[in-house]
């Protein structure tokens, strides 16, 4: 059965519209879907590009720039001060050569040795006035260490000096003094206390090498 179109009716009749609506909803659909479809494969597409552009910079608020190179402030800097030459170079307690002294004065070659740490004896031989180290023994340039005894030969006899002051003093204080001086020591009766009388006496003119007797009396040691 066909629809009749009548005269005098404002449009064609109500199922024909329908179906022209209907094809139009069908149609909008469509038109939808492949919009939603282009759109999502657009922004698809665009999130990679901004992800591929994106890989080799840095992340959105954040600014690289170069690190500054590194520079020590002067005050880490290390600085190293020359070794003094004033100190005497005292050797450790290791052997080291002995140094030539022959040929030197033997007051100042007794004095170096001893900053050295070594015992010293000067012995004299012959007559006149000579004050030359003559020989050593041992031999310059033989090892030694701390604390052997060094003799020294002079030729000449040995020069006068003033006995020191060292009633009062301990006994270990005036020993040490006397050998400086370039007596040689001798305790009575025993090396402890304080020395109450010397011979010779203080002041006396003595030889190098003469022998002071210190007589000490009490308990101290120092």
């Amino acid at each position: 059965m066909t629809d009749v179109w009548i005269d005098g009716e404002p449009g064609p009749p109500r199922r024909s519209r329908l179906r022209v609506l209907a094809g139009t909803g069908a149609a909008v659909i469509v038109l939808a879907a492949v919009g939603a479809t282009g759109g999502w494969l657009l922004g698809r597409a665009d999130r990679d590009n901004q992800a591929a552009a994106g890989a080799g910079s840095s992340p959105p608020g954040r600014l690289l720039s170069p690190s500054p190179a590194f520079s020590s402030p002067a005050s880490e800097v290390p600085s190293y001060a020359e070794p003094s030459q004033s100190e005497p170079d005292v050797p450790s307690a290791g052997g080291f050569p002995l140094p030539n002294v022959v040929g030197t004065d033997f007051v100042e070659a007794r004095q170096r040795l001893r900053e050295l740490r070594l015992g010293v004896q000067v012995e004299f031989d012959g007559d006149g006035d000579g004050r030359t180290v003559q020989r050593t023994r041992p031999a310059p340039g033989h090892e030694v260490h701390p604390g052997i005894t060094v003799r020294l030969q002079v030729q000449g006899e040995p020069p006068t000096l003033q006995v020191p002051r060292l009633v009062g003093m301990s006994c270990l204080e005036a020993g040490r003094l006397a050998a400086d001086s370039g007596l040689v020591p001798r305790y009575k009766p025993r090396k402890v206390g304080r020395v109450t009388r010397q011979d010779p006496r203080p002041y006396a003119t003595a030889r190098w090498n003469d022998k002071v007797t210190l007589v000490c009396e009490g308990w101290l040691t120092d």
